[in-house]
């Protein structure tokens, strides 16, 4: 087999006709790329071309954001305002590491985890939580299934598929826990933590059409595909939701 320090630089190794002539020495081995009809280089690096410029070409330079990739010259201004390189601008509603454990004050200060924890201290942690949660929380409402008006006519439609009405069960349980906990009332802001599609919020929206000033905040860190905040857009579609994409890590709700 070739050695690839060996390999060398020549046309022999690309095919001059449609290949890019540029070589990338972290790889030993020529551009794969295809060059432009009317230079030696491919898009990418035709920066290096030294070929008389014509009506159809235009020059390209390196990012001044990041070098290891290229734009054209005449574009400099737009690919600056998307470049993925750019310093982002993030929200107000951002503060890095605001609940991640980690003190504000003391940016370095170690983080304890469960292995950090002696096994006599960690076993009265679990005695204490335990003891909390029988007393305030262990009690029948938490496990009592109940189901709200909004998903009923969906749960016994025929043509909802069993994922969907499990999760109508769930939804329809929180809402009608909320209602009787008298939550469901005028200047709301309701907030969903890890919205994902918001279908929590769309069916909370459906159970509060007769409440006055309601808001719906959703949250969620990554991008999700269709969304139920397409059903809440214009004005006569109820309140419109809005999402904040950011981890709750870095969530400042004072902002």
């Amino acid at each position: 087999m070739e050695n690839n320090s060996d390999y060398q630089k020549t046309d022999e190794n690309v095919n001059s006709t449609t290949r890019c002539k540029f070589f990338l020495d972290r790889k030993k081995r020529f551009c794969k790329a295809t060059s432009r009809y009317d230079s030696n280089f491919c898009v990418e690096h035709g920066y290096l071309s030294n070929d008389s410029e014509t009506e159809f070409s235009r020059k390209r330079m390196l990012c001044p954001l990041d070098p290891k990739h290229s734009c054209y010259a005449d574009k400099i201004d737009k690919h600056l305002k998307k470049c993925n390189s750019r310093k982002e601008l993030y929200p107000v509603y951002y503060q890095e590491n605001l609940n991640s454990g980690y003190s504000p004050l003391n940016p370095n200060e170690y983080r304890k985890t469960i292995r950090d924890i002696e096994l006599p201290e960690l076993i009265g942690l679990i005695e204490r939580i335990n003891f909390y949660y029988e007393k305030y929380y262990q009690t029948d409402t938490l496990n009592e299934y109940l189901c709200h008006d909004s998903v009923e006519k969906d749960i016994s439609d025929p043509k909802t598929g069993k994922s969907a009405v499990k999760h109508l069960k769930q939804q329809g349980s929180i809402i009608e826990h909320i209602n009787r906990l008298e939550l469901l009332q005028d200047d709301t802001c309701f907030i969903e933590f890890g919205a994902g599609k918001g279908g929590l919020s769309h069916i909370l929206e459906k159970a509060s059409k007769e409440l006055n000033s309601v808001q719906f905040i959703l949250i969620e860190r990554g991008a999700v595909r269709y969304k139920k905040d397409n059903y809440h857009k214009e004005e006569n579609q109820g309140p419109i939701f809005e999402r904040l994409r950011v981890d709750i890590e870095h969530l400042a709700l004072g902002k």
